[in-house]
C-alpha cells in the first residue's frame, strides 16, 4: 500500500509537470508564479474518544464517544511551519486514527511515513496515526519547491473539570499555632505569597508562606489589629485591618500605618476595585480613597443590615467588566441570615444603592446560617465556606446569581472534622487554599483546566 502510494505521488507531481510544461514555451520557470507550496486551511474531521459513564443502577460504563474535530480548530504558523491545535482535544481522544475533513494546499501534499520515513500521497480522509509529530511536505507544482509542516495533534493528559486538592503542609507547627483562634489567610498578588493572620502568645502575627515548598515566616505586628477584620483590595495590592481604636493600611500586609481616618468602621466588609466597604452604626459606608474619607451608602431596608459574622465579596459583571457588584452576607440580631448587594459603577458615572435579598419563605434554597463565614469567587461562582454551629466545617455552598439563591456544591473542601479554625483564599494562579487550625494542615487545589496555559495564535 505504501509503495503504491509513493507511485501514486510521483505520477501526480509527474502530470502536473507535464502539463505545466505543455503551456509554457520558456525554460525558465517563474516560482512565484508555479512555485507555490503552502497549506491554506486544515479542519479536523470526527474523532473519537474512549470515556466513561454511570448506568442507571450507579456502575461504570465505557463507550466511544463522537468528537467533532472542527471545534478544536487547527492554526498553521506560517512562519514556522507548523500545524497544531490550540484547545487541546479531549482526554482519551483516538488520534491514532485521525482524518480531516478539510485540508487544502496550493501543490501537492504528502506525508512522511512512520514506518520508512519515505513520502507518501496524503488523502484527507485516510486514517493517519496522529498520536507522534508528523511532517507534511507540500510540493510546487512545479516540482521546484516544496515546504515541509510539522503536525502536532494536542490532547488533554488530565480532564478538564477534575479538581485535585494536593497537601501542602501536614501537622504544621506554625499553622497550628496561628490558628489556635479564628485566623484569616490573604493573598498577596505582588509576590504570589499567602499571608496567615492570627494570634500567638497573646501577640497578632502573621505567617508569610513564599510558596507551596516555603516554610512560615512569622512576623509579630506592633499594631493590635484584628485578624478577622483583614481585607485586601481585589488587585491584591492594598490591606486594610482594624485596630480596637483606628483603621489602619498596609502595602505588603506585614507593615501596617494608620490612614489618619475621622473615622473607624465598626467592621471591614470588601474591598472592590475602587471601593473599601465597611459597617458604621448601622449603616454601609464606604471609602474611595483607601480610608482617608467615609461617606454613609444607601441602602432600601436597614432593618436588615447584618450584625455579626460579616463577610462580603466583588464579582466583576458577566456582562460588562465596567461594573462590579458587592455580595455581603452575616446574621442580625435573631441569628437569621441576610443577604445584600450593591451594584458598582466602576467608571464612577452612576451611583447605586445598596439592596436587601429578602429570604424566600419554604425555599431549600436561602442562605445557609455558619460560623466565622467567608465569600470568595471561584471560576465565576460565588462561594461560601464556614463552620457548623458545632464548630465542624460546613459544606461548601455556592451562588451563581450573585447571592439570591445557594446550594450545596458538589466541590467539597478537603478539612474535616473538627472543631477547628479554618482559613481560605484564591491566589492569581487560581489555586484555592484551605487552611485547617487545628490540624495545622495547609492544601490547594483547582480544576485543571483552570492551570492550561494557551498557545499562541497570532504569529510574527
Amino acid at each position: 500500500m505504501k509503495r503504491k502510494q509513493s507511485s501514486l505521488l510521483s505520477a501526480a507531481v509527474a502530470l502536473i509537470i507535464l502539463l505545466t510544461n505543455a503551456c509554457n514555451t520558456d525554460s525558465t520557470y517563474d516560482v512565484a508564479s508555479s512555485g507555490d507550496c503552502i497549506v491554506t486551511a486544515a479542519t479536523l474531521g470526527t474523532l473519537y474518544r474512549e470515556t466513561t459513564a454511570k448506568t442507571p443502577d450507579g456502575r461504570d460504563t465505557t463507550y466511544r464517544a463522537a468528537v467533532t474535530g472542527a471545534l478544536y480548530p487547527l492554526h498553521i504558523d506560517q512562519v514556522n511551519n507548523r500545524i497544531y491545535n490550540t484547545d487541546s482535544l479531549p482526554t482519551a481522544t483516538e488520534v491514532e486514527r485521525t482524518v480531516f475533513s478539510i485540508f487544502n494546499v496550493a501543490g501537492i501534499a504528502a506525508i512522511r511515513s512512520i514506518a520508512t520515513g519515505q513520502d507518501t500521497l496524503f488523502v484527507k480522509t485516510d486514517s493517519t496515526d496522529c498520536s507522534v509529530e508528523r511532517f507534511i511536505t507540500v510540493y510546487s507544482s512545479d516540482s521546484q519547491s516544496k515546504r515541509i509542516y510539522s503536525l502536532q495533534l494536542n490532547v488533554h493528559r488530565e480532564e478538564a473539570d477534575s479538581f485535585v486538592w494536593r497537601t501542602t503542609q501536614t501537622a504544621d507547627a506554625a499553622l497550628q499555632s496561628l490558628g489556635a483562634a479564628p485566623m484569616r489567610l490573604v493573598h498577596r498578588k505582588a509576590d504570589g505569597a499567602m499571608l496567615a493572620y492570627g494570634q500567638e502568645n497573646g501577640h497578632v502575627v502573621v505567617g508569610v508562606l513564599a510558596s507551596p515548598t516555603a516554610a512560615w515566616e512569622k512576623y509579630e505586628l506592633a499594631a493590635a489589629i484584628d485578624p478577622q477584620s483583614v481585607v485586601a483590595s481585589k488587585d491584591g495590592k492594598n490591606f486594610y485591618a482594624l485596630t480596637s481604636t483606628e483603621l489602619l493600611a498596609s502595602a505588603d500586609g506585614v507593615t501596617w500605618h494608620a490612614t489618619g481616618s475621622l473615622l473607624r468602621p465598626d467592621a471591614l466588609v470588601v474591598c472592590g476595585t475602587t471601593l473599601l466597604v465597611g459597617l458604621k452604626d448601622g449603616s454601609f459606608v464606604s471609602s474611595a480613597d483607601g480610608g482617608q474619607t467615609w461617606q454613609t451608602d444607601g441602602a432600601d431596608e436597614p432593618e436588615y443590615l447584618p450584625l455579626t459574622d460579616v463577610c462580603g465579596v466583588a464579582v466583576t459583571s458577566r456582562t460588562d467588566n465596567t461594573f462590579e457588584d458587592f455580595v455581603v452576607t452575616g446574621k442580625r440580631a435573631d441569628g437569621k441570615a441576610v443577604v445584600w448587594r450593591r451594584t458598582v459603577d466602576l467608571a464612577g458615572e452612576e451611583i447605586y444603592e445598596w439592596y436587601y435579598l429578602p429570604e424566600m419563605s419554604g425555599s431549600p434554597y436561602n442562605c445557609p446560617v455558619l460560623k466565622e463565614p467567608l465569600l470568595f469567587v471561584y471560576d465565576g461562582v460565588t462561594y461560601m465556606a464556614g463552620l457548623t454551629a458545632q464548630d465542624h466545617v460546613a459544606p461548601l455552598y455556592e451562588s451563581r446569581d450573585n447571592g439570591r439563591t445557594w446550594k450545596k456544591s458538589e466541590l467539597s473542601l478537603p478539612a474535616k472534622g473538627g472543631p477547628t479554625h479554618m482559613a481560605l483564599a484564591v491566589s492569581k494562579d487560581n489555586f484555592i487554599w484551605v487552611a485547617d487550625g487545628m490540624t495545622g494542615n495547609l492544601w490547594r487545589g483547582r480544576y485543571n483546566r483552570m492551570g492550561w496555559q494557551q498557545a499562541p495564535t497570532v504569529f510574527d
